[in-house]
């Protein structure tokens, strides 16, 4: 080592790596000392490759770094070839460790400091305390005292190691033995200890070790004083009846020295009888990492690790177009995790609590999705949104080139949004069934008679081009507007003679049960007259609707729907309402399949997804089946399992899913459901509750086989590619969109002055005519059939 004083150029630049661990862990001083012994092994060169003047010498440093936030633990190689060997032993045994590539915290000797070096009382034959016992650890009090250390401090630990031949120590052993044996003052029990102990040492595979300790801190005092505490934390290893630590302080070093040799680690000029030669169950108990010590400065691992399988590495060279979803986080390999765009057919789950990387998943997905957009492939998506940062997030990854395209909107900002303006081919029948449908899961309360009552106002006011959900209630709850409507209706028309009948029961009859007070005086009703008084009513009472749902799906149109900032009941409904009407368009893709039409892909995003699994997403296994034949992949977030979902959508949500993301779960409950439903290696429900932020476990399919699930770590949050505010791409198409409702609803309200004035006499008979059967009521009973006679009486 001292041709490293003379010829600095020869000092190798390294490498150095970063120790992490799991929390909960417990030592393994035996499982160390074989790691240490593979190490050293590996390090012994042969004669003639050290030949000439030994050029050629590995050595590795150990190293703690202390400062008022971390303790951290690192170690250095010379090379990466050497330095992968070390992690590479460490690991086998210890597979709870994690390495990765990281510069250690440099020490700022422009301040005030102190040093010290540490060697042995006695002989280096004469062992130091061994530890074989796993209930102790030996960092403890190391690692509590640096827990300590205040802001403007910090404290380093050096623990430079290099390979000792037998040759070289052989001698000093035989020494030590002949010197007990002459030594006639000790007892023979001390002898024998003594002769014991070196013999053990001797047998065993040894290195060099030279300790150092720097503190920095505002005052020389405190320096002198950190490093002086420190030393007498590493107690642990001294024997009372063998050896022990003594240090060598400040003034008694040549500083310039010290700092030289502590920056290019390389060892000190020392004596050989004052070399530190320690055997590997002595380096086990000093060169570890903590597991059981107490500290909130050493940061721990909260999950475990994993590595990929060969199947998913090898889709970095997969023919078709990827997106990359983030890195394998194992030790210092961080392979590239990607996933084929035709995967995305079969569905992403992506399970966590709040504020862990969901969002930043979907949005670092989508916006490589986009990218690939093209005027060919017309790829567009649909974001229902109810926290409104991913949406915003999502806007300013759009391409200007695509802005054309963008339809937000934003349900707290209002904008026309008709249910009953579809634009997808559907019959009025089916059209008047899907408002029943969002009415019924929003209300959560249902039956045959509210049903057909429903229905058949629907269908009525789309016979008269009124359809809107104020109407809808007009038609329920005021007689003069239902006299309007039947008088707009066709008699002659036998479906439209019909929907008469059914209308004409809404109407006053005092001899039966007055459907329309029963109806008017349900919970239904009366949550569905408090959504319509509120300001959802502002949107859905309009006569258009700023979204086309089908021609999104055809022409690539990207759809952000913001529910955020609306009350929790218009949340569900509006989500319910988007939900219900895309699925709809979804399915009447089924011409364009059987034709063998190309169907651009249209991913669904619903974050979170969890607010609707019980009502609009419910029963949705059939649809993945169907949207997987469409070319509509699902991603669905979730931040609750156990507390939203039932059974049966639990098990929708791994069975039915090919690509599923857990990141840290809500509790202990989710955790225990991720870990029993997914294919694990080597993890725990502990690892899903507690693994950190923007880590996830990931399990995929390929070939139509589950692969196991490993870890991995996500990718940052994507800068912005253009420079136009979110909030201005959602007012440009609201400004649209108002535009466009101006034009409608004046040709609307013009058509209906003109049916009002048209009617204007049906009504007036139609309302005599009821006053007039009314009274032939009171006195003598009459058939239903009535209703509809009086309407078609001369």
């Amino acid at each position: 080592m001292k041709r490293f004083h003379f010829f600095p150029f020869l000092i190798p630049e390294g490498v150095t790596y970063e120790i992490q661990t799991l929390i909960g862990g417990s030592p393994d001083y035996v499982r160390t000392q074989k790691s240490l012994n593979n190490y050293i092994e590996y390090m012994k060169f042969k004669w003639y490759r050290r030949f000439p003047f030994r050029m050629i010498e590995p050595w590795i440093s150990w190293e703690i770094y202390a400062n008022d936030t971390r303790t951290r633990y690192f170690f250095w190689a010379p090379n990466k070839q050497w330095g992968n060997e070390f992690w590479n032993r460490l690991y086998t045994m210890s597979p709870e460790l994690n390495f990765i590539l990281e510069e250690t915290p440099k020490m700022d000797f422009s301040q005030p400091h102190a040093g010290m070096k540490l060697s042995l009382e006695r002989d280096f034959a004469v062992p130091m305390r061994v530890y074989d016992k796993n209930n102790i650890d030996t960092q403890s009090a190391l690692l509590e005292f640096l827990s300590n250390v205040d802001e403007g401090e910090q404290v380093g630990l050096q623990f430079l190691m290099r390979p000792i031949f037998h040759y070289q120590t052989a001698s000093a052993f035989q020494r030590a033995i002949r010197d007990v044996y002459r030594d006639k003052t000790a007892t023979k029990r001390e002898n024998d200890l003594y002769i014991k102990a070196i013999k053990e040492k001797s047998s065993q595979l040894q290195a060099e070790v030279s300790v150092r300790i720097v503190a920095t801190a505002q005052t020389y005092e405190r320096a002198f004083e950190l490093t002086e505490q420190t030393a007498k934390t590493l107690s642990y290893m001294n024997s009372k009846e063998l050896n022990r630590f003594e240090t060598r302080e400040w003034w008694q070093i040549f500083r310039p020295m010290f700092r030289y040799e502590w920056n290019k680690r390389i060892f000190s000029f020392r004596k050989p009888e004052n070399r530190i030669i320690l055997g590997t169950p002595e380096l086990a108990g000093l060169m570890r990492v903590p597991t059981i010590a107490g500290t909130t400065k050493f940061i721990k691992l909260k999950g475990k690790r994993i590595l990929m399988p060969i199947e998913v590495r090898n889709l970095a060279n997969h023919p078709e177009p990827t997106l990359l979803v983030g890195h394998n986080n194992r030790n210092i390999n961080s392979p590239p995790v990607y996933l084929p765009v035709d995967d995305l057919k079969n569905h992403i789950s992506i399970l966590g609590g709040p504020k862990t990387g969901k969002s930043n998943l979907i949005l670092n997905l989508m916006s490589d999705f986009l990218k690939m957009k093209t005027e060919e492939n017309k790829y567009g998506l649909t974001l229902i949104d109810t926290q409104g940062t991913l949406s915003d997030q999502l806007l300013e990854q759009i391409p200007p080139k695509w802005h054309h395209l963008v339809k937000v909107v934003r349900f707290r900002s209002g904008g026309p949004f008709n249910l009953y303006d579809m634009d997808f081919p559907a019959g009025e029948s089916r059209k008047a069934n899907l408002i029943s449908e969002i009415i019924k899961r929003v209300t959560g309360s249902w039956n045959p008679m509210m049903q057909e009552t429903f229905l058949v106002a629907s269908l009525a006011l789309m016979k008269v081009k009124m359809a809107r959900l104020d109407n809808l209630l007009k038609l329920i709850e005021d007689e003069e507007f239902i006299k309007r409507i039947i008088s707009l209706l066709d008699e002659n028309d036998p479906e439209q003679a019909t929907l008469i009948r059914s209308l004409m029961r809404n109407l006053r009859d005092i001899k039966r049960i007055d459907w329309r007070k029963e109806f008017v005086l349900s919970s239904t009703m009366a949550r569905f007259r408090g959504m319509l008084l509120s300001y959802a009513g502002k949107m859905v009472n309009q006569d258009t609707n700023c979204i086309k749902w089908r021609q999104a799906l055809d022409e690539g149109h990207i759809v952000i729907l913001d529910t955020s900032a609306c009350p929790s009941y218009e949340r569900t409904f509006f989500g319910t309402a988007c939900y219900v009407l895309f699925r709809q368009a979804m399915v009447t893709r089924s011409s364009d399949f059987s034709a063998g039409k190309y169907m651009p892909m249209h991913p669904l995003i619903v974050d979170d997804a969890s607010l609707y699994m019980n009502t609009a997403l419910d029963n949705i296994e059939f649809t993945l089946n169907e949207a997987r034949k469409y070319n509509v992949p699902y991603i669905l977030a979730n931040s609750g399992i156990k507390a939203h979902l039932n059974d049966e959508s639990v098990e929708t949500l791994f069975r039915n899913f090919g690509t599923i993301f857990a990141f840290q779960q809500g509790s202990p409950s989710d955790a225990n459901i991720a870990a029993e439903n997914m294919l694990l290696y080597g993890l725990t429900p502990r690892d899903f509750n507690l693994v950190e932020q923007h880590i996830a476990y990931l399990q995929m399919t390929i070939n139509n086989e589950k692969m196991k699930t490993f870890s991995i770590m996500t990718r940052p949050q994507p800068n912005p590619v253009h420079d136009t505010p979110a909030d201005q791409l959602a007012l440009n198409f609201l400004n649209q969109a108002k535009e466009t409702e101006k034009e409608t609803a004046a040709i609307n309200l013009k058509r209906q002055k003109k049916n009002w004035a048209d009617v204007e006499n049906k009504v007036a008979m139609l309302s005599r005519k009821l006053e007039r059967i009314e009274a032939t009521q009171m006195e003598e009973g009459s058939d239903e059939d009535d209703f509809i006679d009086i309407f078609y009486e001369d």
